[in-house]
């Protein structure tokens, strides 16, 4: 028995010391929080509790009584320590409690100070080794009582954090049972037969161990920390430590042999051989963790680097999931791998279509228990296994419960973003039913993490793409996102019809000024509805302008298009005439209609031709719905010769007086290129609804030039640079005299786009090819024709023949290759008629 106590006397100590010192070394590599921080403090606690037992037995300096004083602070602070452990073990919050325990604990560590609690302990030799004796006062019962409440407390939170958040069982177990068997090593040493034995130190420390058991599988930290350098150089102490006495011993053994080597050189030896052994164990014991970690922890850190990498410079999230996938497949081997998306209309997860084949899709809403179980936990990542012994998982319904366990999910891992839950990866069961190790779960929370930051950044494309697409006031699509849509469904349908509906607002200027801007953008809001609930997912719903309203439906004809407005017509109405003002019922609106490809040939012409027709309608009272095609146009044309529609206004007498006042050339330029392009547009074919609009575009297309001085108008010579790009504004001034003309604003594209180039080098916009407006595009050529045909102040004038020579050469280039071709060919037939002036 004798030899027991002496071999623990001392060696027990030694051994709790370098372990608790020990598992500090690993945690200061590890991430910091308040759990790591807390167990470091209860770390050093238990340092200064064991090394003060240490220090004492070995009777080093300054003495006894010091290192028996910092031995017992270290045993009265642990209570508190632990408590601050387990609260963050638990993430209890308050701090009330832990106020009130420190001063208790600080008052109890200051009274130790004074032999309050136990006597100052004294060594004697007895029976051939060293016995400690000390003896309990009556106060010793406060710290006692004290460390019961605390353990107590500690308890209570932790069982709370069971029920409250889900907190495994078997999380919980080591904490609780290191607690036990410290308390129990505590008591011992309060009984006579163990007062010697350092059974409080052998207690804490399997306390510190099972304890940093606990937060491993609490995935606290990893352990990675263990192989850390520091680590490696903490162990290689701890061995040569041990290692110093034996070889002390042994070398004792053969000095007794060698009665010539004096105790110099054998302490110089002694000392070479212990460096040796710590160089030498340090190099294998480095060599062995690269081998067996290091090296495979690089491994992993690299593809998280290159997962990072292609994943941060894209903005698909069905990328980043294939990636996602790809990496976790690769990395793990789980039998099956789902990722559910959250859908925040319908306020619930559902399972992404790229992945493992399902019968059915998996949903959990919201509201599940492993929902907020993940919400909740700060490690992320959800074992369900774990989750399973919660007293969450037994409160959940048995429908939930089957949900995940018919697919054998094993982890849960979340897709995170500044708390919101934007998804989540399921993992089923290891092949061979192996569990996830912590390094396995610390890499998938990794890459979990890098790609919900790139899954949030393509969430935020995603809806500043969706906004630039959106009208701000109706959140209808705006007219460029409305066009790409139109084109698309052109460009992708041949065989299909696809209908487009323009609805105008009548009067609606005037519904604003009778009852406001904000009623006025309420009305377009309520009508912004309307369509929606009309035509719903059916086709693309855009506020085209103001008071228009754009609709295209794919694989629809105009009849069916003419059934929807109709509709809209009513429901309107019904909105109107359920407003308690009755002078607001006025409101109407034109709708015009037209199909791709059965009338239009392409998009723009869709545009175009609901554009006349909407014309047509505000021309005839308004509050109409027609459907525009090639007899409607001639109809439209033929119904009174007498009363033509189309007619020169007095606005027009008045602009054109304006020109021939300011420049004769200017007005007679213009009339010569009203009449060219007219023409050429009926040998097109084009409706007559729109030959008209050309004609007057004609007339008007260099009205702008009443705002250029007389200086550069006139100049008798060519135009420097500067006068040209003056010369150039005329364009844009003509847009602003016409645009305040209500009546003449669908003369405007044909008068903006007159010096566009159909290769795209023209002004003042730069489009080419059909972009450019099939009136436009007759300007362009007879304008130029003109040009060059007649005398001007700084050219004479050339033959028709090369006029329209210069005109060929520059089909495809300045003209339209096919309404060029056409132009020559009518002016050379004789049925485009030159004009001389």
């Amino acid at each position: 028995m004798s030899s027991i106590n002496e071999l623990m006397y001392t060696t027990v100590p030694a051994i709790a010391f370098l372990c608790n010192l020990f598992l500090f070394s690993t945690l200061l590599t590890a991430k910091k929080n308040k759990a790591v921080y807390a167990f470091m403090g209860m770390l050093i606690t238990f340092c200064a509790w064991t090394g003060g037992a240490l220090f004492m037995r070995m009777e080093l300096e300054p003495g006894v009584w010091f290192w028996w004083k910092v031995s017992l602070t270290g045993i009265f602070v642990a209570p508190y320590m632990i408590y601050l452990v387990a609260s963050t073990f638990a993430e209890t919050k308050g701090a009330f409690l832990k106020i009130i325990f420190g001063i208790i604990t600080a008052l109890i560590a200051v009274a130790n100070g004074f032999d309050v609690f136990l006597t100052s302990p004294v060594i004697e030799e007895g029976n051939g080794h060293a016995v400690l004796h000390y003896s309990a006062t009556i106060f010793a019962i406060i710290p006692l009582v004290f460390a019961v409440v605390v353990f107590a407390t500690a308890y209570i939170d932790i069982k709370r954090s069971v029920k409250r958040n889900g907190l495994p069982s078997n999380y919980v177990t080591p904490f609780s049972v290191g607690v036990i068997i410290m308390v129990i090593g505590d008591l011992l040493d309060l009984v006579p037969l163990f007062n010697s034995l350092p059974m409080d130190s052998l207690g804490a420390t399997i306390n510190a161990v099972l304890i940093y058991y606990a937060f491993y599988k609490k995935r606290v930290y990893s352990l990675h920390q263990i192989t850390s350098n520091g680590a490696m150089y903490m162990i290689t102490v701890v061995i040569t430590g041990f290692a110093v006495p034996v070889l002390n011993k042994a070398g004792m053994l053969v000095l007794d042999k060698l009665p010539n080597v004096s105790q110099d050189v054998f302490s110089m030896v002694l000392t070479v051989i212990c460096a040796a052994l710590a160089i030498v164990l340090y190099i294998v014991l480095g060599k062995l963790n690269g081998a067996l970690f290091v090296k495979e922890q690089n491994r992993k850190e690299d593809l998280v680097k290159e997962f990072s990498s292609s994943v941060n410079t894209s903005l698909d999230v069905n990328s980043i999931f294939s990636g996602f996938l790809g990496l976790i497949r690769n990395e793990t081997s789980a039998e099956h791998v789902y990722i559910c998306r959250y859908d925040a209309e319908k306020n619930r997860y559902v399972s992404y279509n790229g992945m493992d084949t399902l019968e059915m899709p998996i949903v959990l809403l919201k509201s599940n228990p492993v929902i907020n179980q993940i919400d909740k936990t700060n490690s992320g990542s959800l074992l369900y296994s774990e989750f399973k012994r919660s007293a969450i998982y037994k409160s959940m319904w048995e429908e939930e419960k089957r949900t995940l366990e018919y697919l054998d999910i094993e982890l849960i891992i979340p897709f995170k973003n500044e708390g919101e839950t934007m998804g989540f990866v399921l993992l089923s069961q290891k092949s061979g039913r192996k569990a996830y190790t912590f390094d396995e779960i610390n890499f998938l929370e990794s890459v979990a993490s890098i790609a919900s930051i790139a899954l949030k950044n393509a969430q935020l494309y995603r809806q500043l793409e969706q906004e630039a697409k959106r009208d701000a006031l109706t959140n209808l699509y705006n007219r460029r996102a409305f066009n790409e849509r139109l084109n698309e469904a052109v460009n992708s349908s041949s065989t299909t019809d696809v209908a487009m509906i323009l609805f105008n607002l009548d009067d609606f200027s005037l519904y604003n000024e009778l009852y406001g801007n904000e009623e006025g953008d309420l009305m377009l809001q309520r009508f912004a509805g309307i369509l929606t609930s009309v035509f719903g997912s059916k086709g693309a719903i855009s506020r085209y302008g103001g008071k228009e309203f754009a609709v295209m439906l794919p694989h629809s004809d105009a009849e069916t298009a003419r059934q929807y407005a109709e509709r809209v017509k009513v429901q309107l109405k019904n909105q109107i005439d359920s407003t308690k003002e009755a002078t607001k019922k006025f409101l109407t609106f034109s709708a015009a209609i037209c199909a791709y490809p059965s009338v239009a040939s392409n998009a723009n012409e869709l545009m175009t031709y609901v554009n006349l027709a909407i014309f047509h309608i505000k021309q005839h009272g308004k509050n109409n719905i027609e459907i525009y095609n090639k007899q409607y146009s001639a109809q439209s044309a033929g119904k009174d010769k007498k009363e033509h529609i189309y007619e020169l206004t007095s606005t027009i007498y008045a602009l054109t007086a304006a020109i021939d006042a300011k420049d004769h050339y200017t007005f007679n330029h213009s009339r010569c290129v009203s009449e060219y392009a007219t023409k050429l547009a009926e040998f097109a074919g084009l409706p007559s609804d729109y030959v008209e609009i050309i004609r007057q575009a004609g007339l008007l297309h260099d009205i702008g030039k009443i705002s250029i001085p007389d200086a550069i108008l006139t100049k008798q010579g060519k135009l420097t640079n500067e006068e040209f790009q003056i010369m150039r504004q005329h364009v844009e001034r003509s847009i602003e005299m016409i645009r305040h003309l209500p009546a003449l604003d669908y003369v405007i594209p044909a008068v903006v786009g007159h010096h566009e180039r159909f290769d795209g080098k023209g002004y003042p916009r730069g489009i080419a090819g059909e972009d450019i407006p099939i009136g436009a595009r007759c300007l362009s050529i007879a304008d130029s024709f003109d040009a060059m045909v007649s005398r001007r102040s700084y050219k004479d004038k050339m033959s028709v023949e090369a006029s329209l020579t210069e005109i060929m050469i520059n089909l495809g280039k300045q003209f339209d290759p096919e309404l060029g071709q056409l132009f020559v060919e009518k002016v050379r037939s004789g049925e485009i008629e030159v004009i001389d002036y």
